[in-house]
């Protein structure tokens, strides 16, 4: 009877190294596989009507970012009711997300958003840590806006931009700025809502999606450290026909938030769909929450 000789140990250890190698390369993938940029500013607050200033401003490592400002359509000689900074999510670009927000000047708030890098006509390559960095760029070129009354100041991020809002707040140095939190279709995990996504696809994205799930950073995932905002006011929004980010992460943020704090479920709305086309009392309670939070004496003093 003849036996296989074993295997050459140098034969064992390249089959390894070549494992470790496609482990590495399928994570690099998908973690970036979850931003969905793109390039094209199809359209400007302009075309809707909106007044707006073209903003590029540099990042520590030296990306050069591109952003709007929509001042507050305020008589002369009258302040802005506050200043809304705005995160989108993780496809497209401002252009696309603009008209969540595009009614807020018309209310008496300037809105500041802007495209991370790799997004828009902004430079770089998309990156969890990166965009981190782009916040801090952000909040450093709206504070110094003789324009902007830096204690009143509100953010509101959608989907992965309120991941990244409370994320990014619990920890950043302009955190004693930001005076109340908005999120709209915001999830607990980043591992969990790509798990969760392609689970509802079935087929082979469902039976495959708990293993790729698990080769995306979560790192930085907002659930653990939206206890950390303290006393900070949040708002957190969900369209109740969400399908994308399912209702229960609202909850989960809802109830790992220590601070005032509200959950508004909308009904009928999908993901990231509240605030969009002409739906009035939508974009009149969040602007009467924008006011109240704002009006409060500034709650840094009172943050963890």
């Amino acid at each position: 009877m003849r036996v296989a000789p074993p295997a050459a140990p140098h034969a064992a250890m390249r089959l390894a190294r070549w494992l470790v190698v496609g482990a590495a390369l399928l994570l690099a993938g998908c973690t970036n596989l979850f931003f969905s940029p793109s390039r094209e500013l199809y359209r400007t607050p302009g075309d809707l009507g909106v007044r707006y200033e073209d903003l590029y401003f540099q990042t520590a490592d030296g990306e050069t970012l591109h952003g709007w400002f929509l001042p507050a359509q305020v008589a002369a000689g009258t302040r802005a009711r506050g200043t809304v900074m705005f995160l989108h999510g993780r496809n497209r670009n401002i252009a696309a997300q603009v008209a969540s927000v595009d009614w807020l000047p018309a209310r008496g708030f300037n809105v500041f958003l802007f495209d991370y890098r790799g997004y828009g006509t902004s430079t770089g390559t998309p990156s969890f840590s990166g965009l981190f960095q782009d916040l801090d760029a952000a909040w450093a070129v709206l504070l110094a806006r003789a324009d902007v009354d830096p204690f009143r100041v509100a953010v509101f991020g959608q989907s992965m931009g309120g991941a990244l809002a409370i994320y990014h707040l619990a920890d950043s140095p302009f955190r004693s700025y930001a005076q109340a939190l908005v999120t709209e279709g915001a999830f607990t995990s980043y591992r969990q809502v790509v798990r969760e996504f392609l689970e509802g696809r079935g087929g082979v994205a469902g039976n495959v999606g708990p293993a790729l799930a698990w080769l995306i950073d979560d790192r930085y995932s907002p659930l653990d450290r939206v206890g950390a905002l303290g006393s900070l006011p949040m708002l957190i929004v969900h369209g109740e026909a969400d399908t994308v980010v399912p209702l229960h992460h609202a909850r989960a943020l809802y109830e790992a938030a220590r601070g005032p704090k509200e959950l508004w479920v909308v009904p009928a709305s999908w993901h990231v769909g509240a605030f969009r086309g002409h739906r009035e009392e939508n974009r009149e309670r969040l602007a009467r929450f924008l006011a109240g939070a704002l009006d409060r004496p500034a709650v840094f003093a009172s943050y963890p």
